[in-house]
């Protein structure tokens, strides 16, 4: 059996929908958690209905894979929570393939703080 057998995954799943999610959540969210929040972000105390509800406001493709190198973290962000808003809203498809999404409308532009990144 090789080492590689035994590294554990980037991502795991989610044994109420069966889709993946990234690990890295799981340190950020529920009620004792091992990584801190930053940049005015917070965390669910529910990790799992949090996941269950796709990951709304976290950096990222949904719960598939966190971003953090756009917030630093994994955690529910201002910015990221409009942008999310923004993907589904402005065609109702709820595709994320609108022009407001693909631009990060609500991060990097169209933002609420004069903050680089509304974080």
């Amino acid at each position: 059996m090789s080492l590689n057998q035994h590294q554990p995954t980037r991502e795991l799943r989610s044994s109420r929908k069966n889709k993946k999610i990234d690990r890295n959540i799981l340190h950020y969210h529920g009620r004792i958690s091992k990584k801190q929040c930053r940049h005015n972000g917070w965390k669910s105390n529910d990790v799992w209905a949090f996941i269950d509800g796709g990951c709304v406001g976290m950096c990222g493709q949904k719960c598939k894979d966190c971003w953090k190198w756009v917030c630093g973290d994994c955690c529910v962000h201002t910015g990221c929570l409009r942008h999310d808003r923004f993907c589904t809203a402005s065609d109702g498809s709820g595709s994320y393939s609108n022009n407001a999404c693909s631009t990060f409308r609500g991060v990097l532009w169209d933002t609420v703080t004069d903050t680089r990144r509304d974080c």
